[in-house]
C-alpha cells in the first residue's frame, strides 16, 4: 500500500501522538509559547492535522529527471560551453498565445532580495537603520506589507512566486534546485501569464529554477530576455559557480571579458544590464507593457563588496559584518537606480513596483530576522517571514504611506499581478494557492483573504501548517539558529556595539533570543562605561596602526575594488 495513502487515512483518524509546536501568531507572532499543551487549541490542532493529509495528497516528487546525468557528462558540455551550460537536447516550445488585451496595463517591476532579513532594512532595523535611505522612502510613499511570508529557502520560494502554487506541488520540499529538483516544464510561470496579456517579458538575476536543458531555463519559460546566472549564488568577482563561470547572457555564457574579469562586481553588471533593459523597452517597445523581474544577488553570500561601501560601515562592525552592511548600501543604491532608469525613460509613471524578500536573513553569516525566532531554512517566523512593500505613483495619494497588515504569502503575487495586468480578467488555467491581494493591500488594512498558509508539508513529522492565526511546526529536521551567537560577535540589536568595545555587564532588559532547546537566553550587550578611556585608547591605537602600516593592496579580490568603482549610485535622479 503507498505509504502517503496510509499516512492520510490514519492521520485523520487519530490524533497524532507526535509532539509538535504550536503557536498563537496573533499573540505571539515571535513563537515564544508553546500551547500545544492548552486545550484550548485542541480543534485548531485537530483541524491542522487534518489539513496536512490533505495537503500531503498534493505532495509532488522531485523532479529529477534532467539532473540525473553522470558529471562526466555535466563537466564535457561546461568545458565545451565555457561555464555552466544546459546538457541535454530536450526542445520546447517558447510560443504564448496573447488572450488578453488591456489598454490601461501598467509596467509591473517585481525586485526579489535575496536572503533579506526582517531586520535587515531601515524601517525595520535595530542595528544598522542608515543602510537603505532609498528603500525606506519609496517604503514609506509605496504600502509596506508587513506580514508577508515566503518559503523558508530560494527555490521553493521563487517556485511559488512564478506559478503561484505552494512548493510540495512543485517537487521543491524535500529539496531544491542545488539538489538536482527542477521547476517541472508542465508548470505555468507568471512570465508565460504575462505574455498571454500582451507583456514584453525581461528578467535579470538568479534563476535557480533548473538549467538541465534549455527548455529549463528562463528564455524557454516565458521570458523575451534574460541575462543572469542558473544557480544559487555565484562568487561576485569570479561569477564561478562550483569552479564554472555562471553569467548568462540570453542564453549563452557571458564571453564579455570586461564583465567575467574578476575586477568587475556582479552588482554592477546586473544593475547595468536592467538599466539597458529599462532604455531598450523604452525606445523600441514603447506602447507594450513590460513585466521585469530583476532577481536581485544582493544580499545573498559570499560576503564581497567594494571597499567604497565597506568603509561606510567598518568602523561599527567587524570584517564580515561590514561587508554584509556594505551589500546592504549597494542594495539600497541599486534598487534606486532601477526608480531612476524608470523615470529616465518615461515609464515610471505607469509602473507598478513590488520589492520583496525570497526568505529569512542566512543568520549564521550575519543577515538577521531578529525579534522572529529563526532564520533561512527555518519554518519558524524568522525564516518565512521577510520584507515587502509596493510603490506606485498609480496608487491614490491618499492611499500611500499605510501598512497593509493582512497576511500574504509569496504565491499571491500571480493572482495579484496577473489581476493588475488584466484589468481583473485574468482566469488561471491551472489549480493555484495564490489569492488576489491588491484591493486587500490598498483598502484591508488588517483584513486578508487569507486564513491558511501551507509552508511546509512532507510527511506525518514534517510539516508547518497556519491557520487562522494558529500554527503548527512539527519539523524534527530543520535547525533554530541562535542570533546571539552571531549578534555578540558582529552586530547588536541595541547600538552599543562599536570597535573594542567589550560585553562586560548584563543588562536584564537586553533582547532576548531563543535557542535550540527553546529557553530564553539574554545576550549582554551594555558597554561598561568605566572601560571608556581603555576604548578611547584602543580605537586611536588602531587608526594610528591604519594610518602608518595599511598600504594599498592590489589583490582586487582581498582589496574589494575600493580604487577601482564608482558608486552605482545615481546622484542626478531623486527616486
Amino acid at each position: 500500500m503507498n505509504p502517503r495513502f496510509l499516512f492520510i487515512v490514519t492521520s485523520i483518524i487519530f490524533t497524532p501522538i507526535f509532539a509538535a509546536n504550536v503557536f498563537n501568531l496573533t499573540a505571539d507572532p515571535y513563537e515564544s509559547t508553546d500551547v500545544s499543551q492548552d486545550s484550548d487549541y485542541t480543534t485548531s490542532i485537530d483541524t491542522i492535522t487534518a489539513m496536512s493529509a490533505l495537503w500531503l495528497s498534493k505532495y509532488v516528487d522531485p523532479d529529477t529527471s534532467g539532473t540525473d546525468v553522470n558529471m562526466t557528462v555535466k563537466t564535457e558540455y561546461y568545458e565545451k560551453c565555457g561555464g555552466i551550460c544546459p546538457y541535454l537536447n530536450n526542445t520546447y516550445s517558447k510560443t504564448v498565445e496573447q488572450l488578453y488585451d488591456y489598454s490601461g496595463a501598467p509596467h509591473i517591476i517585481f525586485i526579489m532580495v535575496d536572503d533579506w532579513g526582517y531586520n535587515d532594512v531601515g524601517y525595520h532595523s535595530t542595528y544598522m537603520p542608515f543602510v537603505s535611505p532609498n528603500i525606506d522612502d519609496l517604503a514609506q510613499d509605496g504600502i509596506i506589507i508587513e506580514n508577508y511570508f515566503t518559503h523558508e529557502s530560494c527555490t521553493p520560494s521563487r517556485g511559488a512566486f512564478i506559478t503561484g502554487r505552494y512548493a510540495l506541488r512543485l517537487g521543491f520540499e524535500e529539496c531544491d534546485e542545488n539538489d538536482g529538483a527542477e521547476l517541472p516544464l508542465s508548470e505555468t510561470t507568471l512570465a508565460q501569464e504575462m505574455k498571454s496579456a500582451g507583456y514584453r517579458t525581461y528578467m535579470v538575476g538568479k534563476w535557480h529554477l533548473g538549467y538541465s536543458s534549455d527548455a529549463r531555463t528562463p528564455l524557454y519559460r516565458g521570458f523575451d530576455r534574460f541575462y543572469g546566472y542558473y544557480n544559487a549564488y555565484i562568487d561576485y568577482w569570479t561569477k564561478d559557480y562550483s569552479e564554472y563561470l555562471d553569467l548568462q547572457n540570453e542564453g549563452s555564457v557571458e564571453n564579455d571579458i570586461t564583465l567575467i574579469s574578476s575586477d568587475y562586481h556582479a552588482a554592477y553588471i546586473f544593475n547595468d544590464k536592467v538599466e539597458q533593459m529599462i532604455e531598450d523597452h523604452a525606445k523600441h517597445y514603447a506602447s507594450t507593457p513590460m513585466f521585469l523581474y530583476y532577481a536581485l544577488q544582493l544580499v545573498h553570500y559570499p560576503r564581497e563588496a567594494p571597499d567604497i561601501y565597506i568603509a561606510r560601515c567598518s568602523t561599527s562592525y567587524d570584517e564580515n559584518a561590514a561587508i554584509y552592511c556594505a551589500q546592504n548600501l549597494m542594495l539600497d543604491e541599486a534598487i534606486s537606480n532601477v526608480t531612476c532608469a524608470l523615470k529616465s525613460h518615461g515609464l515610471y509613471d505607469n509602473s507598478i513596483i513590488v520589492i520583496a524578500g525570497d526568505n529569512g536573513g542566512e543568520g549564521s553569516i550575519n543577515g538577521t530576522s531578529y525579534p522572529f525566532r529563526g532564520n533561512k531554512f527555518d519554518t519558524y517566523n524568522g525564516g518565512v517571514r521577510t520584507n515587502a512593500f509596493v510603490h506606485s505613483p498609480l496608487i491614490d495619494d491618499s492611499l500611500r504611506g499605510q501598512t497593509y497588515s493582512g497576511r500574504l504569502h509569496v504565491t499571491d503575487w500571480m493572482p495579484t499581478l496577473m489581476g493588475l495586468a488584466t484589468n481583473n480578467e485574468w482566469t488561471n488555467t491551472t489549480e493555484i494557492d495564490g489569492v488576489d491581494q491588491w484591493s486587500s493591500i490598498l483598502y484591508g488594512g488588517s483584513s486578508s483573504p487569507r486564513t491558511e498558509i501551507i509552508h511546509y508539508v512532507l510527511g506525518e513529522t514534517h510539516y508547518t501548517i497556519e491557520y487562522e492565526g494558529v500554527k503548527v511546526i512539527t519539523e524534527k529536521e530543520k535547525s533554530v539558529v541562535d542570533p546571539a551567537s552571531y549578534f555578540e560577535k558582529d552586530l547588536d540589536p541595541d547600538g552599543s556595539r562599536t570597535l573594542c568595545s567589550l560585553y562586560s555587564s548584563e543588562n536584564p532588559d537586553a533582547a532576548s533570543f531563543y535557542t535550540a532547546d527553546e529557553n530564553y537566553e539574554t545576550v549582554n550587550v551594555v558597554v561598561d562605561y568605566s572601560l571608556l578611556l581603555p576604548f578611547v585608547l584602543c580605537s586611536l591605537s588602531l587608526a594610528i596602526l591604519y594610518i602608518g602600516y595599511c598600504k594599498p593592496d592590489t589583490d582586487r579580490k582581498k582589496n574589494y575594488g575600493m580604487y577601482t568603482y564608482q558608486s552605482i549610485s545615481n546622484e542626478d535622479c531623486d527616486p
